[in-house]
């Protein structure tokens, strides 16, 4: 094959994966899913079944089935994924760690929190050794970690990694506004690259801090609250997106009383997310209360 016809090859599995990004962003997910996979074979056909190139494809086809619910077809992408990086990277290159934080992700999604656990640490102790102590990769590995434990009911080990994290605000002289703006606008960039996983456990950790009285009397918990009910929305998990809301919701409302403009925003957007699960009793209550509420 000559160079020319070569590269012919790669733009196509190029506009391929761009055209499945623009069928995401519809929700013509079945026609994004189609372009990645003829992505994949295009790549396949060139690099073979083992090469660095097809990591994004591959990649891109895990995240979307994780998002329709596809756990299984998931977890074969991901671990396909992250086995390349581990022969053509290393097992301790930064790269390696990416994956095995995606699939760290899945299995928690799956409640399968051993596995998670198990990559998640491997990840933590490449990021320490590989960009040092204090770096921020390290503080969304303790933070994912700390929510792990808390689901497991390891409270214990989920204080040392909080420990972990005081020490690294310290290191940092960060104080407590100053963490709750890092959160924030670490949450927004990960929420506005639409990366799931990353703005998920920035988001809850938030909500951790703030439930455990980390920021008594601070609108950080609703917020965190209102952002991640939103990304669940955004994915179209619209049964945790309507739950999030409805804690958000009763955050505001002990924060700045039920007829705040804060507690009306997120009863309208509770409601539209019960349309999307035809649940159109609820919406029109929760739309005649911020109706009447609004005046």
């Amino acid at each position: 094959m000559t160079n020319e016809l070569w590269q012919d090859k790669i733009d196509q599995a190029t506009v391929l994966s761009e055209l499945a990004r623009s069928c995401w962003a519809r929700g013509e997910y079945e026609k994004a899913h189609e372009h990645l996979l003829e992505s994949l074979k295009i790549l396949e056909a060139q690099f073979g079944a083992h090469h660095i190139p097809l990591v994004r494809v591959l990649h891109s086809l895990g995240l979307l089935a994780r998002v329709r619910g596809k756990y299984e077809e998931s977890e074969h992408y991901y671990s396909r994924a992250l086995t390349i990086c581990q022969v053509l990277l290393g097992p301790s290159a930064l790269g390696t760690a990416t994956r095995m934080n995606y699939l760290a992700g899945l299995y928690n999604a799956q409640c399968q929190y051993e596995k998670a656990e198990a990559l998640l640490l491997k990840s933590l102790s490449i990021y320490k050794s590989q960009l040092g102590q204090t770096n921020k990769a390290v503080a969304l590995m303790l933070m994912a970690l700390t929510i792990l434990s808390k689901r497991q009911g390891k409270d214990a080990q989920a204080n040392e990694y909080r420990q972990e994290m005081k020490l690294l605000h310290s290191k940092l002289e960060l104080e407590n506004d100053d963490v709750k703006t890092a959160l924030s606008k670490l949450a927004d960039f990960f929420y506005s690259q639409g990366r799931l996983d990353d703005a998920d456990l920035v988001f809850r950790y938030g909500i951790i801090l703030g439930e455990e009285q980390e920021f008594p009397q601070d609108p950080f918990v609703a917020e965190s609250l209102l952002g991640l009910a939103r990304l669940y929305s955004d994915y179209e998990a619209f049964e945790e997106s309507a739950a999030l809301y409805k804690r958000a919701m009763e955050a505001w409302q002990k924060l700045k009383g039920e007829s705040s403009p804060e507690s009306i925003a997120a009863m309208k957007e509770c409601a539209v997310v019960m349309k999307q699960m035809n649940k159109h009793d609820e919406a029109a209550r929760l739309e005649k209360k911020a109706a009447s509420i609004a005046g």
